[in-house]
């Protein structure tokens, strides 16, 4: 009788170990630019407004969008008060001219000198009152690579989510922007991409 009740108390633990881990890994970007959190979760999969990317291991590029949306979204247009946008666009083919390791794998580190970052404000009815916007820098290397001081890192793809973060900064400062918007740490993604 005892040890029934001691396997059926283990057997407990630990579908409760798996449940709370599975329960803690939530599909999105998160992290903090610029000393400011940021939280974008894709709760919709592949087709969510919120937090959505094409990886195309072909071609060696991944892009994707993150904007700051309200947990429960009933309608569109459900963005948080005061809330934030990053666009990335990477490609393995910038820093290497010559061929290039394809399909992308775990650990690739790829260039993303065409990305953006965004701080809104805003006021009565998440109406903007005030942007700021930062973009990746592009340096042109003598070997005629081109680079940048944000970089993406791959850490795992299983056919549809792909896994990595983002790490370096927004040094160009664009419209309503001073300074760089560095990313603090790694800025973590997993999410349902498209693949092409």
């Amino acid at each position: 009788m005892m040890t029934r009740v001691g396997k059926l108390l283990l057997v407990a633990a630990l579908a409760g170990a798996t449940t709370s881990y599975a329960a803690r890994v939530r599909n999105g970007v998160f992290g903090s630019i610029n000393g400011k959190t940021f939280k974008a979760t894709n709760v919709q999969g592949v087709g969510d407004p919120c937090v959505m990317g094409i990886y195309n291991q072909t071609q060696g590029v991944i892009v994707f969008s993150a904007i700051e949306c309200k947990p429960r979204r009933r309608r569109q247009g459900a963005v948080r008060k005061n809330y934030q946008v990053v666009v990335m666009a990477c490609n393995i083919n910038y820093t290497m001219p010559g061929p290039t390791p394809r399909p992308l794998v775990a650990g690739a580190t790829l260039a993303c000198p065409s990305s953006g970052y965004t701080e809104t404000k805003t006021g009565r009815f998440h109406i903007p009152l005030s942007t700021a916007t930062w973009t990746a820098d592009t340096q042109l290397l003598p070997d005629f690579s081109i680079t940048s001081n944000l970089m993406l890192r791959i850490d795992s793809f299983d056919g549809s989510i792909a896994a990595g973060a983002v790490f370096g900064s927004f040094d160009v400062p664009g419209a309503g922007a001073t300074g760089s918007a560095p990313v603090d740490g790694e800025l973590q993604f997993r999410f349902p991409f498209q693949v092409q």
